[in-house]
């Protein structure tokens, strides 16, 4: 294996880790706390986990060449269960497609559009973003969270590392 792929598998482990921990942490809200408007961010604790979810697969379709599928709607994933149930699937489907890719593959450049503006870069580039992405909104999250009266999870990559201290 590459030193740029073992990267990647390690960050997208993590990814998946910190994606549960907030998940669980999602748990903590109440049903109205987890619908509830809170003007910033995406809105709610519900709203944000569809954005988090959403972005994944967004960047996914776009590796696999497809720039025009869009995020899942919130009547689509009304419920943290159902967002937990897709978001286990998409998890492997992230895992299935990086452990496909090579030395040759990941500098290969991906081309894809966003908000009808075509864009370029390098698949092991936006791979890190993905990661880098989640990162940005969890601290969000756990803002939205405690504000819907819920108790807010650290997910960062040291916390990570440490629960695997443990193993």
């Amino acid at each position: 294996m590459t030193p740029i792929k073992d990267h990647l598998q390690e960050m997208y482990a993590y990814v998946r880790w910190a994606d549960f921990v907030m998940l669980d942490a999602a748990g903590s809200v109440s049903d109205e706390g987890f619908r509830r408007e809170q003007n910033f961010s995406a809105g709610s604790v519900h709203k944000l986990l569809l954005h988090m979810l959403g972005a994944q697969y967004l960047w996914l379709w776009r590796w696999q060449g497809d720039s025009s599928r869009q995020f899942p709607s919130p009547e689509e994933l009304p419920t943290l269960e159902s967002i937990r149930t897709r978001w286990t699937s998409l998890h492997e489907e992230l895992m299935t497609f990086l452990d496909a890719q090579s030395d040759a593959s990941l500098p290969k450049v991906v081309h894809y559009t966003r908000n009808g503006v075509a864009h370029a870069n390098r698949l092991m580039d936006v791979m890190q973003h993905v990661a880098d992405h989640d990162t940005y909104h969890r601290g969000q999250l756990n803002s939205l969270i405690k504000l819907a009266g819920g108790t807010p999870f650290y997910a960062g990559y040291i916390a990570y590392l440490r629960s695997k201290e443990g193993l």
